[in-house]
């Protein structure tokens, strides 16, 4: 962009409860005096982990149980079943694999009002073996998602989780993850 050019970027990552993905949701505002146009890129460098493409719109990584759940240098675990997580911006986009295990997703042009405002969205959608066959209704998902409410979804169960008033201080002693953690 011209340096005379302002546009703002606001990050937000979220989910919902119950739900088999995490978004990263980009709001771009546009505060230049004139309509502007522009692509996000998404590069995924995948260390060990294959990558295959989906459509030429999203990426599918498969971590069997032969990978760590995050990274060996913390003595993590490993898997403890096949994974898979497609990722995928829920606007046209393409994408492409570079080899070495590095793909990117790029979006189509997106075109925003002088003083306008866009969002764009990455999912990643985690799943496992028994939903590969449903690759093409899970990318239907993702490119049919409605961020904004989503985001609005997420803030409301905050809220309700958080007026609970539950005290949870002096019950996790150790660093353990825990899926019972909003019943205490």
């Amino acid at each position: 962009f011209p340096s005379h050019d302002i546009v703002l970027v606001r990050v937000t990552d979220f989910s919902t409860f119950n739900q088999p993905w995490i978004a990263r949701m980009l709001t771009i505002s546009n505060q230049s005096g004139r309509s502007i146009s522009l692509s996000i890129k998404a590069k995924i460098v995948s260390k060990d982990i294959y990558t295959q493409l989906v459509d030429d719109k999203a990426v599918l990584l498969h971590a069997d149980t032969s990978k760590w759940n995050f990274s060996d240098c913390w003595n993590d675990s490993k898997n403890w079943k096949d994974r898979y997580a497609m990722i995928a911006f829920n606007v046209n986009s393409v994408a492409t694999n570079n080899g070495l295990n590095q793909c990117e997703i790029q979006t189509n042009e997106i075109r925003i009002a002088k003083n306008g405002t866009s969002n764009v969205s990455l999912y990643h959608h985690l799943f496992y073996p028994e939903e590969l066959k449903n690759t093409d209704v899970i990318l239907h998902s993702i490119k049919s998602r409605n961020t904004p409410s989503e985001l609005n979804q997420s803030v409301c169960e905050w809220q309700k989780w958080y007026r609970t008033g539950q005290d949870f201080s002096g019950k996790i002693t150790d660093g353990i993850p825990r899926l019972d953690i909003v019943t205490g």
